[in-house]
């Protein structure tokens, strides 16, 4: 019968925390290891390597959320999921690149790229009010040198709505 083949299998693992992603990219559990893959995950994005960006922030990610074996300062966390809204919006992932940008600012409200990059996923989700007043929050936070693109997206947005 059915019970006597599953107990000739193997026992399963026990449950434990969620499974570590990305096992190919080895950090070491601690603060230095999460500000490495911060560090890597940049230089990868300036190499035009989006995907493996992408992976790396989404690793430390996971080491200082998930993993429960390091504490971060929540500057470090939400400059973490703002640099992988940053590829995700690369990528064209608007959803996740959003979902990025509202953790990023729960951790900082103050951050003015997840603002304008929040403005940008909403705005390719066709969510033009909430992008609108995204960026309306922004510009008074930005100096002459990127108020242009605030600037710029608000004036498409406005003439969305």
């Amino acid at each position: 019968d059915d019970e006597s083949e599953e107990e000739a299998k193997p026992a399963a693992k026990p449950k434990e925390a969620p499974a570590e992603p990305f096992a190919d990219i080895k950090l070491e559990h601690s603060v230095a290891g999460a500000e490495k893959a911060k560090d890597t995950g940049n230089k990868l994005f300036q190499e035009g390597k989006i995907e493996e960006s992408e992976r790396w922030f989404s690793k430390a990610i996971w080491l200082v959320e998930e993993s429960g074996k390091v504490t971060v300062s929540g500057t470090l966390r939400g400059i973490l999921h703002s640099n992988r809204a940053f590829a995700r919006l690369t990528l064209r992932q608007w959803s996740s690149a959003e979902t990025d940008c509202n953790e990023a600012l729960k951790l900082n409200s103050e951050n003015p790229k997840a603002l304008y990059r929040r403005a940008l996923a909403r705005k390719e989700l066709e969510k033009f009010q909430s992008a609108l007043e995204d960026a309306n929050q922004l510009l008074p936070k930005l100096d002459a040198q990127n108020n242009a693109a605030a600037t710029k997206l608000k004036e498409e947005l406005e003439s969305k709505i």
